[in-house]
């Protein structure tokens, strides 16, 4: 099941738990009733008799404006009392629902917020740090003034660092247990997605190291060169291209050495040959000699032979 799709049923299914175990609706009461004191409780930070009032003020919502304007409020209550999990599930349900809302806008900088506040949380940080750079990017693009305004820029350069970071330890995590190409995969992530940031030259340093180790020379002398279009003034580049250079010179050694030997291989198989042949041709030499002595021998025969008739 789709997981948008899944926190839109749990967010329903919150709002009607929080009807049924609200007070008993009023019948001679209608939503602008409860609406305005569900404000008036927030205002007052009296989260959960808000909350109270707004889902009572839900429960009479006769159209989806009036639904969007009240499910809003219930998602700025549960993030006004710090219960993130539950605003998120709510916000996001108010954008799905919603997506042409003048408040979209609202919706999106406090799912980003929200998700930034949980990032904390080991088993939550990636997904959630991931979370808030989308909602913000979204906030933008639709509102740059908000964005501005809310410090956003350097809150998602603080979380994109954060990001890399967490990813380069698991790249190194991964090498330590000797992991080679999981480690590999994870630094070309991060420098695919965090290429401009703090741990991003040192991110670079480490991959080279392990394509070279692996003998994926060329694929390291492009990483390199991207290197060298970011980062060439650094320790980290000039490290790089030393190991680089280190590896070829290597490899050219060897490659060296492999010639040699092949090439004296070739040698001893070419004196062979010769001697082979040396050999042949002496074999040949002393069947000439023999058959010059047989034919020797023959004219001898025939002449003795001629010698007795005559």
């Amino acid at each position: 099941m789709n997981l948008s799709y899944m926190r839109v049923l749990l967010s329903l299914l919150l709002t009607f738990i929080l009807i049924a175990c609200g007070k008993p609706i009023e019948p001679d009461r209608d939503l602008a009733y409860y609406k305005q004191l569900g404000d008036e409780y927030y205002a007052s930070k009296d989260y959960d008799v808000a909350l109270e009032a707004y889902q009572n003020a839900l429960a009479r919502a006769e159209n989806p404006i009036l639904a969007s304007e009240v499910q809003l409020a219930i998602a700025n209550t549960y993030f006004a009392d710090k219960d993130y999990i539950l605003a998120i599930g709510v916000y996001e349900t108010y954008v799905e629902l919603y997506p042409t809302s003048p408040k979209l806008t609202e919706a999106y900088l406090n799912l980003g917020l929200a998700h930034n506040k949980i990032k904390e949380s080991p088993s939550r940080d990636l997904v959630d740090a991931e979370s808030a750079l989308i909602y913000f990017e979204k906030v933008k693009r639709l509102n740059p003034s908000l964005y501005q305004t809310n410090n956003l820029s350097d809150i998602s350069r603080e979380l994109t660092n954060d990001l890399a970071l967490k990813n380069y330890k698991i790249a190194r995590y991964y090498t330590r247990i000797l992991k080679y190409p999981q480690a590999i995969l994870r630094y070309k992530y991060l420098l695919t997605n965090y290429s401009n940031t703090e741990i991003a030259p040192l991110s670079f340093y480490r991959l080279i190291v392990l394509l070279l180790k692996a003998d994926s020379y060329t694929e390291a002398e492009g990483y390199i060169r991207n290197m060298s279009l970011l980062y060439k003034d650094t320790k980290d580049y000039q490290k790089a291209v030393k190991k680089y250079d280190k590896y070829i010179v290597k490899k050219e050694k060897k490659e060296l050495k492999e010639f040699e030997k092949i090439a004296e291989i070739k040698d001893v198989e070419a004196v062979e040959i010769i001697e082979e042949t040396k050999t042949v041709e002496e074999i040949d030499k002393v069947d000439v000699v023999e058959e010059v002595k047989e034919i020797d021998e023959t004219k001898k025969l025939e002449n003795l032979e001629n010698k007795g008739e005559n």
